[in-house]
């Protein structure tokens, strides 16, 4: 059990070095696949580019993982979730100005724009937004078919030899409610999750991924695994832990990052007793956009992706604005 605050320099530096590891083996989770599949080929292909040239042949995608890639590719996640946030959009634009159009026909204290300029500031503001909506609207005819194409050519490039998952299919729900019971990691979040019409749940998905990933890694003799995910729940990553301190650069990014993903301590245990693995270690989508900018790799685009860039308020992004034009002026570059 940890006792000792992480950084995440530390945590980047030692990331770094477990990878590049010639005994370390990297496993892919869907969650990650599902995201990847959403970026642009440019972002998409410095991931892949990194991963080829620092784990070649010890980047794998679990075949659990694939096949619930291709339950969720021909239930067409992306198309669903798209068509939502269009709805949602133009609903939020439609009802944003019915109701406030009869509040915004007068002058406000600290704004010099005329009623007129405001409402049709407003307009123009509700118009752009719907014009996000429709670029969600056109993402899944225009990409989604290159994409998931490119993802399904990675997937049969690193999937995993043959693992007997049939023959651990006989016994699952019997391990699973035993493992559950007394928290034993990974999948006992999922315990209640429920599928449409009652079926199709999947509650012992991570249980099954966790599973190949130990036999995979035992048959290899892995002295190091790392797994990336975007699960974050804390039947993968350890609980409470703070969030770390962010430097200059970060900081200017985003207001803050999830805590270190350090493994549930059940999960290190296991994987030594029962695959020998000396060092395990989880990375989201995140600290390995970090990792990739911190060590040296182009990836300016995954990392535009990855970091979640907070929405300044309209104070703070005219003050941006006034200082990259006095930093242009002086011939400066701003971060900001």
């Amino acid at each position: 059990i940890p006792s000792e605050k992480d950084t995440v320099e530390g945590y980047i530096a030692r990331l770094d070095a477990l990878i590049r590891a010639p005994g370390t083996h990297v496993y892919i989770d869907t969650s990650f696949l599902v995201w990847l599949t959403a970026l642009g080929c440019e972002a998409r292909n410095e991931f892949t580019g990194w991963l080829r040239a620092v784990a070649a042949g010890r980047a794998h995608v679990p075949v659990w993982a694939a096949h619930e890639y291709l339950r969720h590719h021909m239930g067409d996640l992306h198309g669903k979730k798209l068509k939502g946030i269009e709805t949602a959009l133009n609903d939020l634009a439609n009802n944003t100005f019915n109701d406030l159009r009869p509040y915004i026909d007068t002058s406000f204290t600290g704004d010099s724009r005329s009623p007129a300029e405001i409402i049709a500031a407003t307009r123009s503001v509700l118009i752009d937004v719907k014009r996000v909506a429709a670029i969600a609207g056109r993402w899944t005819k225009q990409h989604y078919d290159s994409n998931s194409k490119a993802i399904i050519e990675f997937i049969n490039e690193c999937g995993l030899p043959s693992a007997p998952m049939l023959d651990w299919m006989g016994d699952i729900q019997s391990v699973e409610e035993a493992r559950f019971e007394g928290r034993i990691p990974p999948g006992f979040q999922d315990r209640n999750k429920s599928g449409a019409n009652g079926g199709g749940a999947n509650s012992f998905g991570d249980l099954m991924f966790w599973k190949e990933i130990l036999h995979h890694a035992g048959q290899r003799r892995a002295r190091g695994v790392v797994v990336i995910s975007n699960d974050g729940k804390n039947d993968w990553v350890m609980g409470g832990l703070d969030q770390p301190e962010l430097d200059a650069e970060l900081k200017v990014i985003a207001s803050k990052l999830p805590p270190i993903p350090r493994p549930q301590p059940m999960l290190e245990y296991e994987a030594k007793a029962s695959a020998g693995v000396q060092e395990l270690m989880l990375v989201d989508r995140k600290y390995l956009a970090i990792c990739l900018r911190r060590t040296g790799v182009p990836s300016d685009r995954f990392f535009g992706s990855a970091i979640d860039v907070t929405i300044p308020s309209p104070d703070r992004e005219d003050e941006a604005i006034r200082k990259r034009a006095r930093d242009q002026a002086t011939g400066r570059n701003s971060v900001v």
